[in-house]
């Protein structure tokens, strides 16, 4: 066959000599052997040859062309799979990597939280003793000594009242700091779906090149018989790709679920907070007042420093009651990271298996949120689970966790 390769790649046909070497033949006849029948047949042959040599030499370049552009074309798809394969990697790497900090961000709000709450509990029931105590020494004293020293017990617990408000409000930023720092996180399910998106994107266009390369592949015929091999194990990778694409976006998108629904319920919970501490703080103003007006006239109304101790006791009573939204928050937040790190432990697992050349496990989407649906302790996170607005927490409980 004669055709040489470029430098670029294409072929030349160096079949001109062969035509000319026909013209030339042809004319040599007719010179030597006039206008004869031998001379005319001889002329015909060799005419005949010299075409049938032009045939022969464009068929043999334009075999030679869809091999080349069969090769190229399985290059290019090799070189999207690779691309491919490094959005899936870059994906699972992603979730494996901000899963954990997920978890730890969440833990360590709930343990602050609860610290705080459990501290601010233990100040109220301290103080609540403690105006017991001075309620008792104020029905048994009747001198000024004792009643200076009642004085200096108000002011003093004047100083720590506002100190818990101090406290209450610091527990408060804290919450919305954690807020934040989810709502931040949850950004990064936009960047989670837009890569699965690509995954989907890369494996539909990998699917069509595999089956354009198949196309090419049958036209060539016998020699495009290995192209077609290797096509259809593309297309096979393709299709696993593309389901891969599809259960990666169902994990997104329940991740996406739990983190709304955590931000929903916290939202929910914090404007309550915003709202008790309001509250505590009027209640503490209101009942100070009070305190001020009984103590510059304490000489002449006992009974009523008892009463407004009472109704004190009473109130700080209902604050520690009102305090109990902590154990709801936690077990809410508790739920949020166990989940979380389920879903850490699934994408390890998947990782494991592709490691291992095995295909990972699907995920379904509906059985996972209703397993999440199962481990609720509450009404209101159910109705948010399902959807419904959120139900009020009842502060009249009489359950006491201290």
């Amino acid at each position: 066959m004669n055709s040489k390769l470029q430098p670029d790649g294409s072929y030349q046909r160096i079949a001109v000599p062969q035509v000319v070497l026909g013209l030339s033949g042809i004319v040599s006849v007719l010179v030597i052997g006039g206008t004869g029948a031998l001379a005319l047949a001889i002329t015909g042959v060799l005419g005949l040859l010299s075409i049938a040599a032009v045939m022969l030499s464009v068929s043999s370049h334009k075999r030679i062309l869809n091999e080349s552009a069969a090769g190229m074309q399985l290059q290019f798809e090799h070189e999207l799979g690779q691309e491919r394969a490094r959005h899936i990697d870059g994906l699972d790497g992603l979730c494996v990597d901000v899963l954990p900090v997920w978890s730890n961000q969440i833990e360590m709000a709930r343990v602050h939280t609860e610290s705080s709450i459990t501290d601010l509990s233990m100040r109220f029931g301290n103080l609540s003793q403690r105006l017991s105590s001075a309620l008792a020494t104020s029905a048994m004293s009747s001198g000024n000594g004792e009643q200076s020293d009642l004085v200096t017990l108000l002011k003093e617990s004047q100083t720590e009242l506002n100190s818990i408000v101090t406290s209450l409000r610091s527990a408060l930023e804290v919450k919305r700091s954690m807020l934040n720092e989810i709502y931040a996180l949850s950004q990064f399910t936009g960047d989670l779906k837009k890569m699965a998106q690509d995954v989907a994107d890369i494996a539909g266009q990998t699917n069509l090149l595999a089956l354009n390369a198949a196309i090419e592949a049958a036209r060539a015929g016998e020699v495009g018989r290995g192209f077609a091999v290797v096509a259809d194990e593309v297309r096979k990778l393709s299709n696993l790709s593309g389901d891969t694409g599809k259960k990666i976006s169902a994990t997104v998108e329940t991740v996406n679920q739990a983190i709304a629904s955590t931000l929903r319920v916290s939202e929910q919970y914090a404007k309550q907070d915003t709202e008790m501490v309001a509250n505590s703080e009027l209640v503490i103003e209101h009942v100070m007042a009070k305190f001020g007006t009984a103590t510059s006239g304490l000489a002449d109304s006992a009974e009523i420093l008892r009463n407004e101790s009472q109704i004190i006791g009473n109130e700080i009573s209902e604050v520690l009651v009102a305090l109990q939204f902590q154990d709801r928050v936690s077990q809410m937040l508790m739920h949020v990271r166990n989940d979380l790190g389920k879903l850490e432990d699934h994408l390890h697992e998947c990782e494991h298996d592709r490691a291992a050349g095995n295909t990972a496990n699907s995920m379904d989407a509906r059985a996972w949120l209703n397993e999440l649906a199962q481990t609720y302790t509450m009404p209101e996170q159910h109705a948010v689970h399902d959807g419904k607005q959120h139900i009020p927490a009842n502060n009249s409980s009489d359950i006491t966790f201290f």
